[in-house]
Order: structure tokens, then C-alpha cells, then sequence
């Protein structure tokens, strides 16, 4: 994303990668409290938001009910809680020159 931005001529160009630890105590074992409420909200409900939107995302792309199922059971395995696993985030940000 940031080499796309530079394409677009944004200038001061910064990406910076952010890790999630995906366990439940997680933040207490790091040391690192201020993560205690983000990650138990990651981990907490992971049948929740995303396997209720999922079916919404795929719309229109001709899946049926079956492929749509299964593709939710993989992502319940992949969004499963599991010491040391992490969810990495980039955040990129750049300004327009003037």
C-alpha cells in the first residue's frame, strides 16, 4: 500500500505494522496491559461479527449455501484462539503535497 501511495504522489510516506496477540491472557503474559481489552474483544466472539457478515461479503459472487459453509468452517479454524498467535496489522499514512 505504501508503494501504491507513492505512485500517487503522496509524499512523507510512513507504514507501520501493528501485532495482536490472539489468546486470551495474552496482554498479562506480554506485560503489556493496555491490550487485555482489544485482544479478549478479538478472541471473544470469533463466531460472531465476522461469521454473521460473511455471508454478506460473498454476495453476488454466485456462491452457493454449501461453499459459503464451508469457507465459514475454515475461517473458524483460522480465527480460533491459540497461544503465540498474533493478527498483524499495517497502518499506512502519507499526505498530498501542496
Amino acid at each position: 500500500v505504501a508503494g501504491w501511495m507513492k505512485d500517487a504522489g503522496f509524499v512523507d510516506v510512513s507504514a507501520q505494522e501493528y501485532r495482536m496477540p490472539y489468546w486470551k491472557g495474552a496482554a498479562q503474559e506480554m506485560g503489556r496491559p493496555e491490550l487485555r481489552e482489544v485482544a479478549d474483544l478479538l478472541v471473544g466472539d470469533p463466531d460472531g461479527m465476522f461469521y454473521h457478515a460473511f455471508p454478506k461479503t460473498v454476495e453476488g459472487l454466485d456462491m452457493g449455501k454449501e461453499k459459503i459453509e464451508e469457507l465459514r468452517r475454515q475461517m473458524m479454524r483460522c480465527l480460533g484462539e491459540e497461544r503465540g498467535k498474533f493478527q498483524t496489522y499495517w497502518v499506512v499514512t502519507g499526505r498530498k503535497p501542496e
